[in-house]
C-alpha cells in the first residue's frame, strides 16, 4: 500500500505541474540477459534472457534536466544444472529413530525458474542535443519491485537417494518409505513465498527526431537488485526428509534480480506549445 501511494502521489505531482512544465511520455518494449541470482553449492546458475514492456513520464525542470516515474512488466529467469554426488556430514534419524548418513546423488538434473515483475521507477534525467536531430541522455533512479509470480519446475534429471546405517554398516537404497529410490525429476516444485523489493537503474539513451514532438529512443539500461524476491530457507536442513526435494533456489542465501540491455520506443512531447520550449518542440 506505501508503495502505492508514493505511485499515486508521483502521478498527481506529474499531472500537477503541466500547468508550468514540459510533459514527456516515454512507452518502450526492450529485451535483455535478466537474471535471478541465486548461489548454490550443488547447482551451476545461469540467467536467461527476458523481456521488458513499460512507460515513462517524465516533466521538466529546465532544458536539460527531468525528473519523473515509471511503469513496467519485466521477466527474469534461471536455470540451474546438477552433476553432484551429496553425502551427509552428520548423522540423521530415520521414522524408527535409527541413525544413518544421507547420500544423494543427482545426475543430470535441470531446473528452471522464471519470474514476473511489475516495477515502478522513480527517475532523474539528463539529457544534451548534440546535433539539430539527435539528444543523448543519462537516467539513473531507484526502482520498487513487485514479484508478480514464480514459475519453477524439474525439466529433467535423476535422483538417487541412499542411507548408510553405521549401526548395522549396511547401505540401504530401494526403500521408498524411507525416502531412498531412484527417481525422475520432472514436475512443479513446491510454491516459493514472494517478497517486495527495491532495485537501481542506470540508463544510457538517445533520441532521434522523427517528427514534431516526436522522437525515437534507444536506451542501454542496466539495473541492480538489492533485497531477496524469494522468501528462501537458507538455514533449512539439506534435504532433511529424504523423499523430499524442492530445488536448489529452496536452499539459497538470497535470490536477488539483476538486468543489462537495451530499449526501443517513442517519446511524445504533450506540452501545449506555449508552455514548451523552442527545441522541446521543434
Amino acid at each position: 500500500m506505501k508503495i502505492y501511494n508514493i505511485f499515486v502521489l508521483l502521478l498527481l505531482m506529474v499531472a500537477a505541474s503541466s500547468i508550468h512544465a514540459q510533459i514527456r511520455i516515454q512507452p518502450s518494449l526492450g529485451f535483455g540477459i535478466q537474471k535471478l541470482n541465486f548461489k548454490s553449492d550443488i547447482a551451476t546458475v545461469d540467467g536467461t534472457s527476458g523481456i521488458t514492456l513499460g512507460a515513462n513520464a517524465f516533466y521538466e525542470l529546465n532544458e536539460d534536466m527531468f525528473v519523473g516515474a515509471g511503469f513496467a512488466m519485466m521477466t527474469y529467469g534461471a536455470d540451474a544444472t546438477i552433476n553432484y554426488n551429496y553425502q551427509s556430514g552428520t548423522s540423521r534419524v530415520d521414522m524408527d529413530g535409527d541413525s544413518y548418513f544421507l547420500s544423494a546423488d543427482f545426475n543430470g538434473v535441470s531446473e528452471k525458474y522464471r519470474m514476473t515483475t511489475i516495477e515502478i521507477p522513480i527517475l532523474f534525467k539528463y539529457q544534451r542535443w548534440v546535433s539539430p536531430d539527435i539528444l543523448i541522455s543519462g537516467t539513473t533512479g531507484p526502482v520498487f519491485i513487485l514479484p508478480g509470480g514464480l514459475k519453477s519446475e524439474f525439466v529433467s534429471g535423476n535422483l538417487a537417494t541412499s542411507g548408510y546405517y553405521p549401526e548395522w554398516n549396511v547401505t540401504i537404497d530401494d526403500i521408498p518409505e524411507y525416502g531412498f529410490s531412484n527417481r525422475t525429476l520432472s514436475s512443479d516444485m513446491p510454491d516459493y513465498d514472494l517478497k517486495a523489493t527495491f532495485g537501481w537503474t542506470f540508463q544510457l539513451g538517445a533520441e532521434y527526431y522523427l517528427a514534431k514532438r516526436l522522437n525515437l529512443t534507444a536506451t542501454l539500461y542496466y539495473q541492480t537488485g538489492f533485497g531477496s524476491v524469494v522468501d528462501v530457507k537458507s538455514d533449512a536442513v539439506f534435504m532433511e526428509d529424504p523423499s523430499v526435494y524442492n530445488g536448489s533456489m529452496y536452499y539459497s542465501d538470497k535470490v536477488t534480480l539483476s538486468s543489462v540491455g537495451i530499449k526501443l520506443g517513442l517519446l511524445f512531447d504533450l506540452t501545449p506549445p506555449e508552455k514548451a520550449g523552442v527545441k522541446s518542440i521543434r
